[in-house]
């Protein structure tokens, strides 16, 4: 369960940086207006409709679920690069390259919520699973609740006159909390403790076995 909390509460920690501050830091920091950066910050939840049935349907159609727990890992670190790398004058590319972030960003956090909350009730044991899921929702509000602290702190460091830099250095804050979301699937991925009748089959197929 502890994997869980450190899991759910860096990951969201990334999401809600990019949900409460996307705005400001793609005008910030790229020169891109803010009535362009709302709509590009909203492509998360927009894209998140869709991706979250997705992610369910592919997680109820494969066979070895656990396969599956690395996937959004590679998402995100590929979106990581991609926003980091964002120019910083606000051209058709940069307009681009934020748009895919993104919808990328919508993407991950569909899949991390589906595979990761999917994944409770086939590994920890049915006397303990309320609790692995009240662990699941205060990594959920330790995550929401503090990174917004760091983030304003890390761009007020940088001065007034850059926070297009500070905005910018947000990333390593980023690159490092990656370090345990990645870590955290992985483990989920290869662990042994998921009970192998559930993980390992189907689910239509388990529900007809245990008629």
């Amino acid at each position: 369960m502890i994997v869980f909390f450190v899991l759910i509460a860096f990951a969201v920690s990334i999401m809600g940086g990019f949900l409460m501050n996307g705005n400001d830091m793609l005008n910030k920091r790229s020169g891109i207006s803010n009535t362009d950066a709302g709509t590009i910050v909203m492509m998360i939840l927009l894209v998140n409709i869709i991706a979250s049935p997705a992610w369910a349907f592919l997680k109820e159609k494969v066979k070895h679920k656990r396969r599956l727990l690395p996937i959004p890992a590679i998402i995100l670190g590929i979106d990581l690069v991609v926003l980091y790398l964002l120019p910083e004058d606000p051209n058709p590319g940069t307009y681009a390259m934020a748009y895919i972030g993104f919808i990328l960003l919508g993407i991950w956090d569909g899949g991390l919520i589906i595979l990761v909350m999917g994944s409770i009730p086939l590994m920890v044991p049915k006397e303990v699973r309320a609790l692995a899921f009240s662990v699941y929702t205060i990594g959920l509000g330790v995550g929401l609740g503090i990174q917004p602290i760091i983030i304003g702190k890390i761009i007020d460091s940088a001065g007034p006159d850059n926070q297009a830099g500070g905005y910018k250095n947000c990333y390593y804050l980023y690159f490092g909390e990656y370090v345990f979301v990645i870590g955290g699937l992985f483990y989920l991925a290869l662990t042994n403790h998921w009970q192998a009748k559930l993980i390992d089959t189907p689910s239509s197929k388990s529900s007809e076995g245990s008629k």
